[in-house]
């Protein structure tokens, strides 16, 4: 394609291209819009948060277990202590 023989623009915009003028629209946004907005941003922040550390998964793993060594130490004692019928 030859540059030379390109059609040319026109130097008017068509009127069904220009922008609105901002008088005619409106500054400020409806109530669903500006509540789409916040729940966006919250979305946002709380997706973007830290995750847990190492050491803390390391803490609550250590924790479950010695809740499972003591849940298991009771239910022996429980079971040994009974009277036999």
């Amino acid at each position: 394609m030859s540059t030379i023989h390109a059609p040319q623009r026109i130097s008017a915009v068509p009127a069904a291209l220009q922008h609105p003028d901002l008088a005619d629209r409106t500054v400020r946004p409806n109530l669903i819009d500006r509540v789409a907005i916040k729940v966006a941003v919250r979305l946002l922040l709380w997706s973007t948060r830290p995750g847990p550390t190492r050491d803390a998964l390391r803490a609550v793993r250590g924790a479950d277990a010695a809740r499972s060594r003591r849940e298991r130490a009771a239910a022996r004692a429980f079971h040994t202590s009974a009277p036999l019928r």
